[in-house]
């Protein structure tokens, strides 16, 4: 199931070292671009701006500060309030959410270990997208979808449908150079089809291509959550010079890549056989 960068984000801290991740709803009272307050807040006065050089504030909500982050310069529980530097964009409004960080910056840090885990362990992570059309009466050349072959996307696959556009078809593959042929003009693709087309069936294409680095915080990967959240809280340790904590997490790490590998069947390969009478 696709997970968001963003959870993703939240999820790596809130179980790297008790006390470093926190979230909250901003209250009827709301606040300013630089401070607000939240009376629901339990931690000791200057909790979160004891060290504020390392201590972030991401507001979650949508709307104008939708996953802005700045540094927490104040703390008080006299008042519950939070102030933050430089200004948001707009004043926090009651309902607003937040998340607050001890430590590595939500984004650029945590951000980076999430990636660095899955280009280390999941070098040939792809994904494959899909796309459809009509064939139609006596036309036998179509441009393929660019979504399915373009500059960074490899055409690999052509089903077409088994039945009509109106019932529940499934497809059956057609073969290279006996079904179609397929030009590549840089990076588009022309379709030439091989036999006489029918206006009532569907082709279907499938392109495959590497999955680059996740970035907006609407990202999705389907790689083993435990692997990646493990991977990113022991590439932090490292990074913090944390010998004890990035042992820790090494071997959490080696665990899920070794469960992960348990709970992914082989797929046995179809290698014909000759048998000589």
């Amino acid at each position: 199931m696709p997970v968001q960068f963003r959870t993703i984000k939240q999820e790596v801290l809130a179980g790297y070292k008790r006390h470093n991740y926190a979230s909250g709803t901003v209250p009827t009272q709301g606040g300013s671009t630089t401070i607000f307050y939240d009376n629901n807040r339990q931690e000791s006065d200057r909790f979160w701006s004891l060290d504020g050089a390392n201590t972030w504030l991401k507001m979650t909500a949508s709307g104008n500060n939708d996953g802005l982050v700045r540094r927490v310069t104040g703390f008080s529980t006299g008042n519950f309030s939070l102030t933050v530097a430089p200004a948001l964009t707009a004043s926090v409004a009651s309902g607003n959410t937040y998340t607050l960080f001890k430590g590595p910056h939500p984004d650029n840090d945590i951000g980076q270990g999430i990636n660095e885990t899955l280009r280390s362990t999941f070098p040939e992570r792809r994904v494959s997208a899909v796309a459809t059309l009509n064939e139609q009466e006596a036309v036998r050349s179509y441009t393929v979808p660019s979504a399915v072959m373009n500059a960074v996307t490899v055409l690999r696959l052509i089903e077409r449908s088994v039945g009509t556009t109106s019932s529940e078809y499934q497809y059956e593959p057609l073969i290279l150079g006996q079904d179609y042929k397929v030009w590549d003009t840089g990076g588009a693709g022309r379709l030439e089809l091989q036999y006489i087309p029918v206006a009532s069936q569907v082709l279907r294409f499938t392109g495959e291509r590497i999955v680059g680095d996740l970035s907006a915080d609407t990202d999705t990967t389907d790689e083993p959550l435990a692997v990646i959240l493990a991977g990113a809280r022991h590439w932090l340790a490292l990074q913090e010079g944390n010998k004890e904590l990035a042992s820790y997490w090494e071997r959490k790490f080696e665990d899920a890549k070794r469960d992960y590998l348990k709970k992914t069947a082989a797929v046995p390969l179809a290698i014909p056989v000759i048998k000589v009478p």
